[in-house]
């Protein structure tokens, strides 16, 4: 069974559980949701838990700068889960300069595959803030497990200032 270290960032009024094993991060939550969304995120996980300690620390660093406005890149391992192409999709969507924004249909236009598909990998993003998704416009994020327009909103403002 693999080992999950897992810890909590507290900022403002925003509370995020992040996951990270050996290999990186590799899954930050909905603000203000608990560890048993990483389990409906992750249907088929069989990990046990164990609190964060310095391994976890330079994650929520980094993650509180950004949030303070003072952080543009990760300088993090992750350790993404997910199938090849979504991979494929999460690291083009890290190409996104802080700041900018750009259309599903345009990011879309960049892979073979259908704009559909790029959406549903978009929308299976393990790793809010640090795989910005938050920077493509157009996503419908109301039927997933990502439906958080106020957050998203709030990260852009932050890349706004």
């Amino acid at each position: 069974m693999e080992q999950l270290l897992w810890d909590k960032i507290e900022y403002n009024n925003i509370q995020l559980i992040i996951t990270a094993n050996d290999s990186g991060i590799n899954f930050v939550n909905n603000p203000n949701c608990g560890i048993s969304e990483i389990y409906d995120f992750f249907s088929n996980l069989a990990a046990e838990f164990k609190y964060g300690n310095e391994k976890t620390e330079e994650y929520k660093i980094q993650i509180r700068e950004y949030l303070d406005g003072n952080r543009k890149y990760f300088d993090l391992p992750m350790n993404f889960i997910g199938n090849e192409f979504q991979k494929k999709v999460w690291s083009e969507i890290t190409t996104i300069k802080y700041g900018e924004t750009i259309d599903l249909n345009d990011f879309a236009n960049q892979f073979a595959e259908s704009k559909s598909q790029v959406e549903a990998a978009i929308l299976s993003n393990p790793l809010i803030i640090l795989i910005p998704s938050h920077r493509i416009t157009g996503v419908d994020y109301e039927n997933s497990l990502r439906n958080n327009s106020a957050f998203i909103k709030y990260l852009l403002n932050i890349e706004k200032e």
